[in-house]
Order: C-alpha cells, then sequence, then structure tokens
C-alpha cells in the first residue's frame, strides 16, 4: 500500500504555516488529474476510432510505437496542469470570524 497523496497535503494543511499553500497545491493536483483523466480516455477513443476508420494510417501511425504513447501522455499531463492553474487562481480561502457568522445568521431570522 502506497503513500497517499491526499493525506499528506491534509496534515500539512492544518499546519498554520502552509494552510493556503497546500490547499492550493491539493486543489491543482485534484483538477490535474480529473482533466488528465478525461483527456487520457479522449486521447485512446481517438486513437480507436483512427484504428477502425481508417487502418492504413493507424498501421502507419503505430510505428512510433511506445515513445509516441509517452510522448502523447507527458503532453497530457502538461496539457491538465496548465487547465487547473485558473481554478486554483479563481478559488481561495476565505476567512470568517465566528461573531460574523452568528450576526449574519441571527439577520437572516
Amino acid at each position: 500500500m502506497g503513500i497517499d497523496f491526499g493525506d499528506i497535503l491534509q496534515k500539512c494543511s492544518k499546519s498554520k504555516r502552509f494552510e493556503t499553500q497546500c490547499i492550493n497545491c491539493r486543489t491543482l493536483a485534484a483538477e490535474t488529474s480529473t482533466y488528465a483523466s478525461i483527456l487520457t480516455i479522449t486521447a485512446f477513443t481517438v486513437e480507436r476510432y483512427v484504428a477502425i476508420c481508417h487502418p492504413v494510417k493507424s498501421r502507419l501511425a503505430s510505428s512510433a510505437g511506445l515513445q509516441r504513447a509517452v510522448k502523447l501522455v507527458i503532453v497530457i499531463w502538461i496539457v491538465a496542469a496548465v487547465c487547473s492553474v485558473p481554478i486554483v487562481v479563481q478559488y481561495g480561502i476565505v476567512y470568517v470570524q465566528v461573531s460574523q457568522l452568528f450576526s449574519s445568521v441571527q439577520s437572516l431570522q
């Protein structure tokens, strides 16, 4: 059983010193892995489509083999990381004092 990256970031975010950085790192990791999963499935689907509908092109493209696949996966992860940066920038931490929370709840009643 390996070390869970989420557990490490959870413990790190409890430290007041690095709280914001750890939460941003956790958000970046979650969004990047989500985008990478979607893009990987899309790439496999396109590759299968080309293999079925255009077998001659597929055979010529598959001559590169493993190197082409590794490059594609690296590009997918880079694109996923770049696309997830705006999410990390957009969302942040909002600190609310308990007295403000109770006053806003009482004003609603």
